[in-house]
């Protein structure tokens, strides 16, 4: 259940932040007891103060979501000097838990990134806090291998989202990008964009099919002639990495088997594999596709309303368990 309202303020008022503060105390009290550890009054009044003075500096910035008139989760940070967002706190009250509140903090956080030209988020949270974790890569956060002691003697964990197509691309270093997503969710179009911004070589299955063959995706003999091509391109693709160039494969690596695949292929090479993640409403697609048929273009094969639906049911979002690095798009 979404909330009401989610709002960002760059200079949250007193309540807001009294509020959020309140909120942020609640689930990490929650969270001590879920570790099997007593919730200190002290601490947690410690952790209030240590909220409302950050939300007091003149860089933070704080969403806070609200039901019924009340706030039931936040989310606030600051900004840095690195082309980063920084979320020092995400919390959603505990009645609220599992309500996809959560999320819908994260993608507003991920909207004001957007909107003030950074390049990534960035936040820490307890390596045992499972439950949050298990909601940051469920939304396409990475872990970045950075850790942190508490004074505690807890240890904090670092997850990155990437907002930026380049982002996530260490300087002069050729990796292969990969997309996935519903069909007709706009991956060519991204596929281009990643080919002019990083830059890459942009080689797309579905243009290389039907200069050579003709055929719609359909045809047993487009079927047949799919694993040579796709290994000719793959050859092509590792001729470019070795010469320093990254390599964008524009089709559909739907499956968990076909990105484990491409992962092979390109580590055994000893090249990196990025996978890019267009999360996509069903609908949207289905519109897309919709106007991709009427225009009747040359170089890529229409798929029907049913045909979208469908393939939408056996697609296999990408979840960091597959050792891959995951970029979301979640707008495009």
């Amino acid at each position: 259940m979404s909330p009401d309202i989610v709002e960002t303020n760059d200079q949250p008022d007193a309540a807001q932040v009294a509020a959020a503060a309140a909120v942020w105390a609640r689930a990490e009290a929650a969270r001590i007891v879920d570790g099997g550890h007593g919730a200190d009054s002290e601490y947690l009044d410690d952790q209030r103060r240590g909220f409302v003075d950050t939300m007091g500096r003149d860089d933070a910035w704080l969403t806070t979501a609200v039901r019924e008139g009340e706030v039931v989760g936040c989310a606030g940070g600051l900004t840095d000097d690195a082309g980063a967002l920084y979320l020092a706190y995400v919390a959603v009250d505990t009645p609220w838990w599992g309500e996809g509140i959560g999320r819908c903090l994260l993608d507003a956080a991920a909207a004001l990134a957007s909107q003030r030209g950074a390049e990534r988020l960035v936040l820490t949270v307890h390596d045992t806090n499972t439950r949050a974790r298990r909601l940051y890569e469920q939304a396409g956060w990475t872990l970045t291998g950075r850790t942190e002691q508490t004074p505690l003697g807890d240890e904090l964990v670092e997850y990155a989202f990437a907002l930026s197509p380049i982002a996530a691309v260490p300087a002069n270093r050729a990796q292969v990008h990969v997309l996935c997503g519903p069909v007709a969710a706009g991956k060519t179009t991204l596929a281009k964009r990643l080919a002019d911004e990083l830059p890459a070589l942009r080689l797309s299955r579905d243009e290389w099919m039907l200069r050579l063959y003709g055929l719609p995706y359909d045809d047993p003999r487009c079927v047949a002639a799919l694993d040579p091509c796709t290994a000719l391109m793959w050859d092509v693709a590792l001729a470019t990495l070795r010469l320093g160039t990254s390599v964008v494969l524009d089709w559909n690596h739907w499956s968990r088997e076909r990105r484990a695949e491409a992962r092979a292929r390109a580590q055994a090479a000893g090249f990196d594999v990025v996978v890019h993640y267009l999360d996509v409403p069903v609908d949207v697609a289905v519109e897309r596709a919709r106007a991709r048929r009427e225009a009747a273009p040359v170089d890529a094969h229409v798929v029907d309303d049913d045909g979208v639906r469908h393939l939408a049911t056996i697609f296999e979002p990408p979840a960091p368990s597959e050792g891959l690095e995951i970029v979301r798009h979640v707008a495009f």
